[in-house]
């Protein structure tokens, strides 16, 4: 009996371990990985959106002051975003991520904004020239950042929903051991051990009656 009930604590211990390890992988992948990686899609858009505005106002012909405040909330959503994943962690790179970011972060937020300065002082050649070249490598080499930091995060997200798929296999093999066992140890007490009981007791009435 005593046996029976180790193995239930030993069992019911190791369940319950595994199972804060899964709400923890779980957590990590839904609070934090897939958080970023929605931010980061929403960020690449924001971007993108960003650099149409700032071709329009240079390329069109009375492009309105509504491009250009798209073009500044796209910007200011774009970095928003960007610190809101980067504030969550769980990057394997993540100071040298952060500098990466800044720098190209200032470096195409500068150079765009040469070219909208440009536009709105009638120099639309320089602004044209200026968009298709530097901004637009500045641009590039941003969007690109995002996207190994994105990615970096898709794999981290895979690798602990498998771990706690993992976790989740070998809990529940544990427990059928566990009761595969209970159940073994359950039977032979039953057989075993009343006649164990029994018999001397048998012994000792035969000998009183006898």
């Amino acid at each position: 009996m005593l046996l029976i009930v180790l193995i239930f604590i030993i069992s019911s211990t190791m369940g319950i371990t595994s199972s804060r390890q899964i709400a923890d992988d779980a957590d990590k992948v839904g609070n934090v990985f897939l958080q970023q990686i929605v931010l980061l899609l929403e960020a690449d858009r924001d971007l993108h959106q960003a650099l149409i505005a700032e071709r329009s106002l240079v390329h069109e012909e009375g492009a309105s002051t509504e491009q250009r405040q798209v073009y500044e909330e796209n910007s200011a959503q774009f970095k928003e975003r960007v610190d809101s994943a980067l504030a969550l962690g769980e990057l394997e790179n993540l100071d040298s991520h952060r500098s990466e970011y800044t720098a190209l972060y200032n470096r195409w937020s500068e150079v765009s904004s040469r070219v909208i300065t440009l536009m709105e002082n009638g120099q639309v050649e320089q602004a044209a020239r200026l968009s298709q070249t530097d901004s637009s490598q500045a641009f590039d080499e941003l969007r690109n950042l995002i996207d190994v930091i994105q990615g970096e995060q898709i794999a981290q997200s895979d690798f602990y929903t498998a771990q706690a798929m993992s976790r989740s296999n070998d809990a529940v093999v544990r427990l059928v051991m566990a009761t595969i066992v209970g159940m073994i140890i359950s039977v032979l007490m039953v057989l075993f051990v009343p006649p164990l009981i029994t018999k001397p007791l048998l012994i000792i009435r035969k000998n009183v009656e006898g």
